[in-house]
């Protein structure tokens, strides 16, 4: 078993969101950890179209259009 921890940053780098992933001995993978969102579900991969599991991740906070402009 190993972890991995991804960071989700706005443009100007700025931790948006982060979670922490779990990848056991058999590929199986778990959220463990999350900090400004949550798991939302996992689900078939309908974004690249394969065979892989699709976690979603949903932002727990309301992000605001053209907040660069």
């Amino acid at each position: 078993m190993h972890k991995i921890t991804f960071e989700i940053e706005d443009y100007f780098g700025n931790t948006m969101m982060a979670f922490e992933v779990k990848v056991n001995e058999d590929g199986e993978v778990d959220v463990t950890q999350t900090l400004n969102c949550s798991h939302a579900d996992t689900d078939g991969d309908y974004i690249f179209d394969t065979d892989n599991k699709l976690i979603r991740i949903q932002n727990d906070n309301i992000i605001k259009k053209n907040i660069y402009y």
